[in-house]
Parts: structure tokens; sequence; C-alpha cells
């Protein structure tokens, strides 16, 4: 499963061992290059040692797909995380400033890919704000 994404590197936690640093071939990234890596958090992947570098030559169909819309003017998904169990929002209504707007948005977009969702708040126990 990958846990970490970076350009066409990512960490992977195989079943069992430690985490591997792979790298991902060029024809898994797609035209979402301009969005991100093809791959994210929680992609299941089969990779194989080339050459001493883990390369990961593919990707399971997702389960679901937690996503919001690309940056800027641009009409496209962005996918942000695959194949989650639940979204937990942690939040603190005190303190710093309770954004209500993006809570709304992260606990619709995991009603729209059918996973579910927790809002957790925290600090209440420091008194009114």
């Amino acid at each position: 499963m990958v846990a970490r994404v970076d350009f066409r590197s990512c960490t992977l936690l195989p079943d069992d061992g430690p985490p591997i640093e792979a790298r991902a071939h060029g024809r898994l990234m797609g035209r979402t290059k301009s969005l991100g890596n093809a791959l994210v958090v929680g992609d299941v992947v089969g990779f194989a040692i080339e050459a001493g570098q883990a390369m990961i030559g593919a990707v399971e169909a997702r389960r679901n797909a937690f996503s919001r819309r690309a940056s800027g003017d641009r009409d496209e998904e962005q996918v942000v995380a695959a194949n989650l169990d639940q979204v937990v929002l942690v939040a603190s209504p005190r303190g710093s400033e309770f954004r209500e707007g993006f809570a709304d948005r992260v606990l619709c977009q995991s009603e729209h890919a059918g996973i579910p969702a927790r809002l957790a708040l925290n600090k209440l126990d420091l008194g009114p704000a």
C-alpha cells in the first residue's frame, strides 16, 4: 500500500517488513501528471525490484477515492487518497478559527464518495471561546 507520494517516488508499506522507497514507471503517471501523481496514498500497488530499485508496475482498482476539484480554473478532479475505511476530520472550535465551510466540504465529499465520515471536536475543555 502507498503510504507517501512524492513526484515519481513513493513510500510503500508491504504486508510484512519495513517501509520501501519505490519509483513509478512513467506510464503510471498518465494525464493526471499535472495534478500530482496518478498514485495516491492508500493505493494498493504491485512492485518488483529492478536494478536494486523497487519499481511500481501496477495499481489495483480503487475501492473508493477521496477527491477535490483541481485548483485554479480547471474543471478536473484531483484524487487525494484512495481505499479509505473512513474520514475523520479533527477540528477545534476553541483557540483557532473553526472553518465550517471546510468541514462541510470534507463531510459532503466523504458522503459523495461513500466513505463514512466523523467530525471530532477537540479542545472543548478549554472553556468558552
